[in-house]
């Protein structure tokens, strides 16, 4: 008795479909946010949260928003960003 073979069409087809639930894997859900404490000399912290796939950018804005609050009178206020950062 003789096996019946599969197309080659269905296999491409079947092979697609499996493709196709991969797309919808939980890398489409929302990720969570890290959330970073950020220890300042002082002893104090603070902290931020930034996404998962966040750059250094993102975190060195998130930082900066942080302190966007905070008003610029005095000379003791002003942060020397290109220091924090280096």
């Amino acid at each position: 008795m003789e096996v019946p073979r599969r197309s080659l069409a269905a296999s491409v087809s079947t092979l697609r479909l499996i493709d196709r639930r991969k797309s919808f894997s939980y890398n489409q859900l929302p990720e969570e946010p890290i959330k970073l404490t950020v220890l300042k000399l002082d002893g104090s912290s603070f902290g931020v949260e930034v996404l998962k796939t966040a750059t250094v950018r993102d975190l060195k804005m998130a930082v900066e928003a942080a302190f966007s609050h905070l008003p610029i009178t005095s000379l003791g206020n002003n942060i020397s960003w290109y220091h924090s950062f280096s």
